[in-house]
């Protein structure tokens, strides 16, 4: 009996050891993008207290008027905060409605692809079923709807100059 007690304990500390909590590894690595959730360290979605460089517009602008063709028509926001050359992010009602991240170095998708690797390579490994190309001129962009991701292409040189993540 003594000896059934001393395996059912050590069987049961083998098994609690091996158990990982529920962890949210995307609130700390700015460096991870995962598509219509997070990226450069923010969530869609979260709240945001006013902030000084926060840029507020005087009427509501979607992605598409920015761009000056018909990219993501239905995202709109209000309000704009810069972090210089990294990324801005785009708010509507003060929560985040997307993250347009301008440096590519060292940026990861929770799918493994490095963004570095070019958009031939994003596109291997996100597939074509839901890709939808927009071309101006010499820029294209890349949309994932479904997934919640687009990377631009300026000057059709197969090297991504930025993302967009996106509900």
């Amino acid at each position: 009996m003594k000896y059934k007690v001393i395996i059912l304990f050590f069987n049961l500390v083998l098994i609690c050891s091996c158990v990982s909590g529920n962890k949210d590894v995307s609130g700390t690595d700015r460096y991870l993008i995962i598509p219509g959730k997070f990226a450069e360290g923010f969530n869609l979605g979260d709240n945001v207290i006013e902030d000084p460089s926060m840029t507020s517009l005087k009427k509501r602008k979607t992605v598409s008027e920015i761009f000056g063709t018909n990219v993501l028509p239905e995202l709109c926001f209000d309000s704009v905060l810069y972090a210089g050359d990294s990324y801005a992010l785009l708010f509507e009602n003060r929560k985040i409605v997307a993250i347009a991240g301008f440096k590519i170095n060292k940026r990861v998708t929770s799918d493994a692809v490095l963004l570095s690797k070019g958009i031939d390579n994003f596109i291997m490994n996100y597939g074509n079923d839901d890709l939808k190309i927009i071309t101006a001129g010499n820029h294209k962009a890349y949309i994932y709807k479904k997934t919640g991701i687009a990377v631009f292409d300026d000057n059709n040189d197969n090297i991504i100059d930025m993302y967009i993540i996106f509900n």
